[in-house]
């Protein structure tokens, strides 16, 4: 009875905690709005210098695979043409994972709110001296009770030649707010021609930048004999891995027929029946050994269809760039 009571009091004081947390996090936003008010108004008083070619600005996390086929695969090629740039990555994939997948603790992801939204003011006020920004769906990453693109609207004032990329159906979290930042846009990207339909139809100057993947990165498949229980193999991140769970049952039904086993890469434990499924944590020095090992990849998706259409979907690149049999629903396929 003790434990219940102080297990209790912990949540009480826990959710204290985060609504005063909550509460500054709303006034550090007014404060922040304020001084992107004051900059707009006076943003004549601002001197542009253009020293160096392109600003950088992801909305998501460095090493994410939004990053790697947006903006890390690029990197060396503005190295070599000798384009100077900064990148600004909202933080790393192992944060992302801590304060979004393994915790979602909100007390953290409201100060992670604060800190980004006073870090990303200032990098916007430092735009004007880039010839260009390359920014990727919102500057505000993640907070999900944002209305207004007041960052953009500062953005506007800062630079001249300001690109926002979508590839994925974003607008569909936020629309209002995509709306008013890609209308800010000089020119927006898109991976697939679905995107590229939706922001056209806004009267938008809208441009195909296809998703790409470096396959020389990746071993490719040449033993395709079947050793044992046919390998069945998906890779992907917490959210998506909610789309192969129901799959699960039928598949293990299945292998009472045929012999499978499924090997599940994931950044968190997304649920999956450990005596039929392999869960294991996503590594770099191991990927691309073990993903040559399978049989046959899979990539189910489903839920709303038009936003599966919008999506571009990546892990189907990365089976084709290894050769590897796969088994996808017909949605978000690259062309």
């Amino acid at each position: 009875m003790q434990h219940i009571c102080d297990r209790k009091m912990r949540s009480f004081f826990n959710k204290q905690i985060e609504r005063v947390i909550y509460i500054t996090l709303l006034f550090s936003n007014s404060l922040v709005i304020l001084n992107i008010e004051i900059c707009i108004a006076f943003s004549f008083l601002f001197r542009k210098t253009n020293r160096k070619d392109l600003l950088l600005l992801p909305y998501i996390p460095k090493g994410n695979a939004g990053d790697v086929t947006r903006f890390a695969l690029y990197l060396p090629l503005l190295d070599k043409k000798k384009i100077s740039y900064e990148i600004d990555y909202p933080c790393n994939q192992q944060v992302f994972n801590d304060l979004f997948v393994v915790n979602a603790n909100r007390t953290k992801q409201y100060l992670y709110y604060m800190k980004i939204f006073w870090h990303r003011f200032f990098v916007v006020l430092r735009a004007r001296h880039f010839k260009s920004v390359y920014a990727q769906r919102g500057l505000f990453p993640f907070y999900p009770d944002q209305k207004h693109s007041y960052l953009s609207k500062l953005l506007k004032k800062m630079n001249d030649n300001v690109v926002l990329d979508f590839y994925d159906p974003d607008y569909l979290h936020n629309q209002n707010l995509v709306h008013e930042a890609a209308k800010l846009a000089d020119k927006i990207t898109v991976a697939n021609s679905e995107l590229d339909k939706y922001f056209t139809r806004l009267g938008l100057k809208t441009f195909i930048h296809p998703l790409a993947i470096d396959t020389s990165v990746y071993k490719e498949k040449t033993d395709f004999s079947i050793q044992g229980k046919l390998h069945l193999y998906w890779t992907g991140n917490f959210i998506n891995s909610q789309k192969l769970l129901p799959l699960v049952p039928l598949l293990k039904k299945l292998s009472e027929k045929i012999p499978l086993r499924l090997t599940v890469v994931c950044p968190a434990d997304a649920g999956f029946d450990k005596s039929f499924c392999t869960v294991k944590p996503w590594n770099e020095n191991t990927f691309f050994n073990e993903l040559i090992e399978a049989d046959i990849a899979l990539y189910p998706v489903g839920g709303n269809l038009d936003s599966e259409k919008s999506k571009t979907a990546y892990k189907p690149l990365e089976y084709a760039a290894a050769k590897i049999p796969t088994v996808a629903s017909p949605l978000g396929l690259t062309e």
